[in-house]
């Protein structure tokens, strides 16, 4: 039930932690978990937001990104580059330690947060990269060193 005291309840486990999620609040309260969203939602006027992990990039990274972006959204515009003849390539990471699955973390509040979970590029992980382009697909390619051993891309070659 959403009585007074069932709010203060819950306000007083979000402010402790706002990590936790509507089923655990549920569990840890004895209430319903449709009473629990009520609550959080109607009353509190709280909203479940994802975590965004970002990689940590330096200001001049994000100028040199930038400058990059306006250099080839011109050349397109110029017809100087066919976007037809570009292969649109992408990578996923297969983190080996701790990692945040963004798919079930939420936090409640009522304003979107800043990242929380700012990572260092060193993490232990395989890569695996693959390319679309409008004539072909090149296939997953697992990085790998002199021994076999998968590892990261990066500048250092």
């Amino acid at each position: 039930m959403r009585t007074p005291n069932n709010i203060e309840k819950v306000k007083r486990k979000l402010a402790d932690s706002p990590h936790r999620s509507s089923r655990r609040l549920s569990r840890e309260l004895q209430l319903s978990r449709k009473t629990v969203r009520k609550i959080l939602v109607d009353d509190l006027i709280l909203f479940s937001y994802k975590i965004q992990i970002l990689q940590k990039q330096s200001t001049v990274q994000k100028e040199k990104r930038l400058t990059f972006a306006k250099l080839i959204a011109g050349k397109v515009e110029k017809n100087e580059i066919n976007i037809g003849n570009i292969d649109w390539s992408d990578e996923a990471h297969f983190h080996f330690s701790r990692h945040v699955n963004k798919q079930n973390m939420r936090i409640w509040g009522e304003e979107k947060p800043d990242p929380l979970d700012n990572k260092p590029l060193t993490q232990e992980k395989v890569t695996v990269w693959c390319a679309v382009g409008s004539k072909r697909i090149i296939a997953p390619y697992f990085y790998e060193n002199n021994e076999g051993s998968r590892v990261t891309v990066n500048g250092v070659q």
